[in-house]
């Protein structure tokens, strides 16, 4: 399962692919950095 935000209404799930907020029915969506991510990208 990938973690995903939506950018429109800050709505955080999980899903395998997802093309659209399941709250607000967006497709501003993106996938949410892990501690991992977030690490290397300040490095």
């Amino acid at each position: 399962m990938v973690k995903f935000v939506c950018k429109n209404c800050d709505y955080r799930f999980e899903s395998k692919k997802m093309k659209k907020c399941p709250y607000c029915d967006s497709a501003k969506i993106s996938k949410e950095l892990d501690a991992e991510d977030l690490v290397r990208e300040l490095s």
